[in-house]
């Protein structure tokens, strides 16, 4: 009977330790959390936010300073190039036009009576002309005096002189006309900008006077509207920081969301990247202009839009869940790493093609250890990144996390934050 109990103890406790170490594997081979690498496309984007606006507008403003008589455009007014949109009070620039005529015509009588006056003048030189010529004649025969001869002299050189001074008179009349003239254009045209012309076929988008209003324009044209040329088509003003600019090129697509339609997504492309750096707050930004079509004018300018830029697209390709490079185990060194290869082997591709680099992801062995696997890695999105090099195929299941010991009864799992890459 000993011998039997001695047996059955031995058995027991056999039982026991084969228990206890399968308990104990099967506890190391649920403690990861796995998912498979699978196939299907994948894509790169570029997110920013920016405004929209038109394509071009247009700031209509006032060249003469006046006050509002008249507003023929209001918000939304749809206008046509050359159109009046409103009307500065035309009375002071109206006389001034008047006086300005009145001066010319006064000009014009100065030149009519300085013409007159050289030609009577030209007719008393010609007798004066005459006399010294007589005089003379008798001087020579001694019949009159020498004095004579120069008082008549002197009458001739006088009567010269008053035709020279009257065709002075008459060139300065002339240009007296010249002046009264300009004068007169220079009202007429300030009375013509009393009259605010639409420069372009587009939307009143913003009215910045009422009637009655003055507007002053001694420094500056001052805005009375704003004009959309245009607003079925439109431009979008995208804000890309530094580290994703080199992605975006022109010609890309873009799609983009505004709160005022959250069930809706635009489309657009990028026709211009530009190099003037912003700066705010030590964040360095540079401008992405995206064109696009609005022919149900739903979109308006000043929105704010959530823009998604499509930089690169592969399809059909192997995909690791990106919480696979975020797993790091708690390894003694790199002895771990078993024959799927060495690290140093995938090294290097980031310097040579500039559109890989190279990681480690990790899977169980048999023996339900985390086994370091070397990959090369192309693009990325939110959830997946393209495997592009590395000894893993369809349906392989990477590590994502680990089941704390706290946690394993309800089976929830800890992901660790994402180390490099």
């Amino acid at each position: 009977m000993n011998k039997r109990k001695l047996y059955a103890v031995i058995v027991v406790l056999a039982l026991l330790l084969i228990g206890l170490i399968y308990l104990r594997n099967r506890e190391g081979k649920e403690k990861y959390i796995t998912a498979q690498v699978v196939m299907g496309d994948i894509s790169d984007v570029v997110t920013a936010t920016g405004t929209l606006s038109a394509i071009t507008t247009v700031q209509v403003g006032s060249q003469v300073t006046g006050g509002i008589k008249t507003l023929y455009a209001d918000f939304n007014s749809q206008v046509k190039k050359g159109q009046i949109v409103a009307q500065i009070d035309p009375d002071p620039f109206q006389a001034k036009v008047d006086s300005s005529k009145a001066s010319l015509s006064a000009a014009k009588a100065a030149v009519t009576t300085a013409r007159a006056n050289i030609e009577k003048d030209k007719v008393n030189l010609e007798q004066v002309k005459r006399n010294l010529k007589r005089t003379d004649e008798l001087f020579k025969k001694g019949i009159v005096s020498e004095n004579d001869r120069d008082v008549a002299q002197t009458g001739f050189d006088s009567a010269v002189a008053q035709v020279k001074a009257d065709e002075a008179s008459y060139e300065n009349a002339i240009a007296q006309v010249e002046k009264a003239k300009a004068d007169l254009q220079s009202a007429e045209l300030d009375l013509s900008h009393t009259r605010i012309i639409s420069p372009v076929d587009g939307i009143v988008i913003s009215r910045d006077v009422d009637v009655g209003q003055t507007v002053s324009a001694s420094l500056q044209a001052p805005t009375l509207f704003v004009i959309a040329e245009d607003l079925t088509m439109m431009q979008l003003d995208a804000s890309i920081v530094e580290a994703d600019i080199g992605r975006v090129k022109v010609g890309q697509k873009a799609t983009f969301t505004v709160d005022a339609y959250p069930g809706s997504r635009f489309t657009g492309e990028v026709t211009q990247v530009r190099n003037n750096p912003v700066t705010l707050q030590n964040v360095v930004t540079y401008d992405a202009m995206i064109d696009l079509k609005n022919p149900d004018l739903k979109l308006k300018p000043g929105m704010t839009a959530n823009i998604s830029i499509l930089t690169a697209y592969k399809n059909n390709v192997l995909k690791i869940p990106n919480p696979a490079f975020r797993f790091r185990p708690e390894l003694d060194g790199e002895k771990e790493i078993s024959s799927y290869g060495t690290v140093a082997a995938y090294r290097g591709s980031t310097e040579e093609s500039g559109k890989e680099s190279s990681t480690n992801v990790w899977i169980l062995s048999g023996k339900g250890k985390a086994v370091a696997v070397p990959v090369k890695i192309g693009i990325a999105d939110w959830n997946f990144t393209e495997l592009t090099d590395g000894n893993l195929k369809e349906g392989d299941r990477v590590i994502i996390g680990v089941i704390s010991k706290e946690d394993r009864s309800s089976s929830s799992g800890r992901i660790p934050r994402r180390i490099g890459f």
